[in-house]
């Protein structure tokens, strides 16, 4: 009775991407989800519950592959791949939201010969796509930890560790860091100067973010709100978007991430989850303070023989209560609402959506030369 066909159902199979490397893997028309690694599985009892239960089981969704195609389980075509934020308690997809409406505005300024607000949209279009795979390349690596530790059992519960798979997620993790600056670079630099402040700059694009930051105070202080918030994002001590910016600058120009100054060690945990259990997840603990070890590394490595050498590989105790996927998530569903923010509140151009007629489809005739 719990696996019965429900055909009222959408035929999708979704695998459901959650923090800490979990996945739960929904098949078509199927009440019952299985949750891995662990062999849990659950009850949902309409398919638009699935996020809802497992958010509330304490499971964080990260994001969802949908498959509705047979190219896509073939793998001739891609799977719909959408990252999840909630907002107000309800389920969002920001980053799908900002890449078609960026998608839209490139192609209604085509039409409209507005060329240069095209190549910037199409720009900016291109890098939520980039940021939004990133994503799941790091949630990927994440699962593959996980499966491979709980299924070898070589990791004790609450030990430290090192993986050849441990590479692959700050590999990914670097990568996202990167494209999302340069999509907060198009955005902040590029496009609020020339389309949301233009009455009140001459410039058409920002120096810097030190640049940005300076004119968005000056703003704020005049009572624009736009201003106001983009202010606080950007604030040198405690924006979101500073955070951001300085974890890329410490990879880009002084050090990778897990080796800027003692190793970074992934940590084996066990949640207690609702209905299911204990479940194992992997803790890719990630520096608090990417500013202290960009100045630790302006001073030198301060290795002198072998001994401080070694030392560098001695697990990172202290500082590391953030997860890398956990931050990344959040920081990415911020930057997508605030691309999806801009763009709604500040086009010149309707976000409108491209209709192909036979009108537009000319013969193509191909000569053998």
């Amino acid at each position: 009775q719990a696996m019965t066909q429900k055909s009222d159902w959408p035929n999708c199979f979704r695998i459901v991407h959650l923090a800490g490397g979990l996945r739960a893997f929904s098949l078509p028309g199927k009440p019952t989800v299985l949750v891995e690694p662990g062999k849990k599985s659950i009850m949902i009892s309409e398919y638009k519950k699935l996020f809802s239960k497992l958010d509330g089981m304490g499971l964080y969704p990260i994001g969802c592959d949908f498959f509705t195609l047979p190219e896509q389980i073939d793998l001739a075509a891609p799977e719909d791949w959408r990252p999840m934020h909630f907002h107000s308690k309800r389920m969002t997809y920001y980053c799908n939201a900002a890449n078609v409406i960026w998608s839209r505005i490139a192609s209604t300024s085509i039409r409209k010969q507005n060329w240069e607000l095209a190549d910037l949209a199409r720009r900016i279009s291109f890098e939520t796509r980039c940021c939004t795979w990133r994503l799941r390349d790091l949630s990927e690596a994440y699962y593959r930890v996980n499966v491979s530790v709980t299924n070898d059992k070589s990791v004790e519960t609450g030990e430290r560790f090192q993986h050849i798979y441990g590479f692959f997620i700050f590999y990914a993790l670097h990568a996202l860091l990167i494209e999302m600056c340069i999509l907060r670079d198009y955005l902040l630099l590029e496009f609020t100067p020339g389309y949301v402040f233009n009455s009140l700059i001459k410039e058409k694009k920002f120096r810097d973010m030190a640049h940005f930051y300076k004119r968005m105070k000056k703003f704020a202080e005049d009572g624009n709100d736009t201003a106001a918030t983009l202010a606080d994002d950007t604030h040198p001590d405690f924006g979101w978007l500073t955070s951001v910016g300085n974890y890329r600058r410490l990879i880009v120009h002084y050090a990778p991430i897990p080796h800027a100054k003692s190793e970074v060690w992934m940590i084996h945990k066990i949640k207690e989850c609702k209905e299911i259990g204990q479940v194992p997840y992997v803790h890719m603990p990630l520096p608090n303070d990417p500013v202290e070890l960009i100045k630790h590394r302006r001073s030198g490595t301060t290795i002198k023989d072998k001994n401080d050498w070694l030392e560098r590989f001695k697990p990172e105790v202290g500082s590391l209560t953030i997860d890398a996927l956990e931050y990344s998530h959040e920081v990415l569903g911020r930057l997508m609402f605030t691309s999806y923010r801009l763009a709604q509140d500040h086009s010149p151009v309707p976000p409108e959506q491209t209709l192909i007629t036979q009108n537009d489809v000319q013969d193509l005739k191909i000569t053998e030369v």
